[in-house]
């Protein structure tokens, strides 16, 4: 017989995301975190580093400040927007670069732990010879995505840092009541309390219990009550 928690995790995907301004929690730990965002969009530093634990808002944070760079001016060219994982093949991508930084263009790499060491090197050196701005999101400590290349560990310990972290008790609360909000479902804070209090403190884990407390609301007809939600959370996180 097929567990609960089996039941629960099966075809698990999370919800789609959405990069908006208004839609970045600004609460708990993410206090302050769009402020400093936009300080560094004012300040013209060549280049920022964003970095954090999986989930933490990274690309959104690299989001909003495309968006803020094109609509407020803040950027004379364009905004480019590169894909880590699409980036790990140095050779090729130095033979054949997705994008020619100009003056007043903004770079922005996201996912940057899975880019190859010699194509952080190669945006670096290209952003700052044209003019242009860089952001480098990804997992992790900046000086890792390095790996080997002391002249990138270099440039990355010099880079300008904005640090997201896994939530603290007020944000998984809010992280929780967003979640179910984007699934058109509205839950009691009572509700978002409890399981924020006793969920693991990661951004994964309150998007597997929004899931899976969903679909078995929806199973049974009923509404995310704190009962089901003690439910799941027994059943996933024992």
């Amino acid at each position: 017989m097929t567990s609960l928690k089996e039941q629960l995790t099966f075809n698990f995907t999370p919800p789609p995301p959405r990069y908006g301004r208004d839609d970045f929690i600004t609460k708990g730990r993410n206090e302050g975190l769009l402020t400093r965002t936009d300080a560094w969009l004012a300040s013209g530093e060549l280049a920022l580093a964003i970095c954090g634990p999986q989930g933490a808002g990274k690309t959104h944070l690299a989001k909003i400040l495309a968006t803020s760079a094109v609509s407020q001016n803040q950027i004379a060219g364009h905004a480019y927007w590169l894909d880590g994982a699409q980036c790990g093949d140095a050779e090729r991508f130095v033979a054949a670069p997705s994008v020619k930084p100009a003056m007043g263009d903004l770079i922005i790499l996201d996912d940057a732990q899975n880019a190859a060491p010699k194509v952080l090197f190669w945006i670096y050196e290209a952003a700052k010879a044209g003019g242009a701005r860089l952001v480098f999101s990804g997992q992790g400590e900046p000086v890792d995505w390095a790996q080997d290349l002391k002249d990138m560990q270099t440039r990355l310990q010099a880079m300008a840092r904005l640090s997201t972290d896994d939530p603290d008790e007020i944000l998984m609360q809010e992280v929780l009541v967003k979640l179910f909000k984007d699934k058109q479902i509205v839950i009691d804070p009572e509700v978002a309390s409890y399981a924020a209090a006793r969920l693991q403190r990661r951004f994964v884990a309150a998007q597997l219990f929004v899931r899976a407390a969903d679909m078995l609301a929806a199973e049974r007809g009923s509404p995310v009550t704190k009962p089901l939600a003690r439910e799941v959370i027994e059943a996933l996180f024992p």
